[in-house]
């Protein structure tokens, strides 16, 4: 878990995700203009060490997928593609977590973290697009086919249905333990509003 507490590793990751922004992105800069500043690389290996204790609490994003596909089709270097695709997919998921824009928006500074993205990558002279990396509007239709389902999702069987209710009922209670870790989380709001959502998608189709 992360920081070896793994009673409550929500908020932790809450409050580091943040906090590795501009402890990554100050730095950079930096670096790039004095690779031997010893200040700035202490800070920048911070940075990862804590974006590494948010990954390692969590599940993948879209962003990390899209990479790896991207990557995997069309040989490409695996940091420019993340480096090309963060403000795209940033734009896209921010919008569904307000708490964790604003609180990006703090660490970074900016009122828009997507521009605010692509704006400090230019600067670096880093990679714009994929077609500055060698990716073909021809190998679309191979990613296209790695990221979404290829048939449509199964009906969920009634048995597990009946029993996914309790379980998120119970999950939502105050003395869960999923609810105790959110409880001072930014996003605990945004995360019971979307396990209730779940719970009227049950609901409608067992209507």
């Amino acid at each position: 878990m992360v920081g070896g507490s793994g009673d409550r590793p929500f908020p932790q990751r809450t409050r580091r995700g943040p906090a590795c922004c501009p402890a990554a992105w100050s730095t950079t800069p930096v670096i790039a203009a004095d690779p031997g500043d010893l200040g700035a690389r202490t800070d920048a290996l911070r940075g990862a060490w804590l974006c590494g204790a948010c990954l390692g609490s969590t599940t993948m994003s879209p962003h990390h997928k899209l990479c790896h596909v991207l990557g995997g089709t069309s040989d490409l270097p695996h940091a420019a593609v993340h480096n090309v695709l963060l403000p795209y997919v940033t734009a896209f998921d921010l919008p569904t977590a307000p708490a964790a824009e604003q609180a990006r928006r703090r660490a970074l500074a900016t009122d828009d973290v997507p521009k605010h993205l692509a704006r400090a990558s230019a600067e670096l002279g880093a990679p714009r697009s994929l077609a500055e990396l060698g990716f073909e509007k021809g190998d679309l239709g191979a990613v296209f086919a790695q990221t979404g389902p290829s048939e449509p999702l199964p009906e969920l069987p009634a048995s597990l249905r009946a029993s996914a209710r309790p379980a998120l009922d119970w999950v939502l209670q105050d003395g869960s333990e999923m609810a105790a870790g959110w409880a001072d989380g930014a996003d605990a709001d945004q995360w019971r509003k979307e396990v209730r959502r779940i719970l009227e998608a049950l609901d409608t189709r067992t209507a």
